[in-house]
């Protein structure tokens, strides 16, 4: 079991780094945010350029995945099956204050972050 939260873990970190700013922007430090089932369940992490170990961020006993981090980096966007659905959650960087973004029966799965003046998709 060690051996496959390793490699979920390995998978996760390769397949979905995200930089973001770290507490200074101005400072070049950026953060790696990342999720895992290191501790036996599926949450999301922050490991901050010279720490050894990543802080969980989500500290929740569900699914959660696939962060993505908003460009200012103050807000890290992840999915979330703790509502018995996958939905889009949001947590600050710290991981405070979860907060649900979408409310659909249907999956609802990979934030991310744009900005608000992008054009719409064309078809």
């Amino acid at each position: 079991m060690k051996a496959m939260s390793a490699l979920v873990a390995l998978l996760s970190l390769a397949a979905l780094p995200v930089t973001t700013p770290a507490d200074s922007a101005e400072d070049g430090k950026y953060a790696i945010v990342f999720y895992s089932a290191r501790s036996g369940n599926r949450d999301v992490y922050i490991l901050h350029p010279g720490e050894k170990e990543p802080r969980n961020l989500t500290q929740y006993p569900a699914a959660d995945l696939c962060p993505a981090a908003s460009p200012d980096g103050k807000h890290i966007a992840f999915l979330s099956d703790r509502d018995g659905n996958f939905e889009v959650y949001q947590v600050n960087r710290d991981g405070s204050t979860p907060l649900r973004l979408t409310h659909d029966p249907a999956w609802d799965g990979w934030a991310a972050f744009v900005p608000a003046s992008a054009p719409a998709e064309r078809p």
